[in-house]
């Protein structure tokens, strides 16, 4: 059984492929969209939801084997999820299509976000004109 304590840490005893991904509100309530998000749910044990930061969506926190396996003490992941119908060819990057996940008629695959950690700004930085050497 799933627990989360006071802190909001998740723990998924079974598995440690978890990752979240956001979906739109204008995507959850298109209901020409529907069979593609019942598809990827499919795929998906969600384990907790709650509103994305930019108040836009719905940011779900899910066990799923589209996810990469979590290293011991690293945060949760965020995801980006690619979409296709099944049949239509394969997903445009072939890492992606190496990755492809097939549910009810849609292919699916999740690009894990790169963070890239950029250091402060440091003080006394001189702005030169080009071509100023001093």
């Amino acid at each position: 059984m799933d627990q989360v304590n006071a802190d909001q840490q998740i723990y998924y005893p079974d598995s440690n492929r978890i990752g979240y991904f956001s979906i739109l509100f204008e995507v959850l309530h298109d209901g020409a969209r529907r069979p593609m998000l019942n598809a990827l749910f499919g795929l998906c044990i969600p384990i907790k939801t709650e509103a994305d930061e930019s108040g836009r969506g719905t940011k779900y926190y899910c066990h799923s084997e589209l996810f990469d396996e979590l290293r011991e003490g690293e945060e949760i992941p965020k995801y980006r999820i690619e979409a296709c119908p099944a049949g239509q060819g394969p997903l445009a990057d072939p890492v992606l299509e190496a990755r492809r996940k097939d549910n009810a008629g849609w292919s699916f695959a999740a690009v894990r976000n790169t963070i890239v950690r950029v250091p402060p700004a440091q003080m006394g930085i001189a702005i030169r004109k080009p071509g100023q050497l001093h």
